[in-house]
């Protein structure tokens, strides 16, 4: 509890970073009160309960399952880091450290290919990017040109496989 402490405990510093700021580099279309919203205990409990409780741990050497065990003792010190990120645009130093650990696929270790990498992200990481994620997932398709058809509500990839089709077919026409 006492890492917990000095890594969460710490004073905020405030920087001339705010959300303000942050969205006034995006066009006013990205008006709405959600978008620009503060994330809450609520919608920060949520987050957290959505996580897998036991995922890998990040530098910290908390998971999920600490953060969920811990709530009544750590909630107004995670909301308060959550809030003076968004408000100040302050994150303390090493939250977002993150670690690249490779996992044996098989047995047979002997190629990179017999490895799959995981990321070790802080809980804390994991809150902030999954808040931003939820706050311009609605918008994304504005920003994100036409072609790129994957990843997208309402785009499908296989609509490029049939443009591509078309195209071919249209070359054989032509010759």
């Amino acid at each position: 509890m006492a890492t917990f402490s000095a890594a969460l405990g710490k004073q905020c510093i405030p920087t001339n970073c705010s959300t303000k700021v942050l969205y006034g580099l995006l066009p006013d279309i990205i008006n709405d009160a959600f978008t620009q919203s503060v994330p809450d205990k609520e919608e920060i409990w949520d987050i957290i309960k959505q996580m897998r409780s036991d995922a890998s741990p990040g530098l910290d050497g908390f998971n999920a399952a600490f953060y969920k065990a811990a709530w009544p003792w750590i909630a107004e010190d995670v909301v308060q880091l959550v809030q003076n990120f968004y408000s100040l645009g302050y994150l303390p130093e090493g939250i977002n450290k993150t670690s690249i650990a490779l996992i044996p696929k098989g047995t047979e270790v002997k190629t990179p290919q017999n490895y799959k990498p995981i990321s070790l992200c802080n809980v804390i990481y994991k809150i902030i990017s999954t808040s931003l994620a939820k706050r311009i997932k609605a918008h994304l398709p504005n920003y994100i040109h036409a072609t790129q058809a994957a990843f997208i509500p309402g785009r499908h990839i296989t609509s490029n496989i049939i443009i591509a089709q078309e195209i071919a077919h249209s070359f054989g026409l032509k010759s």
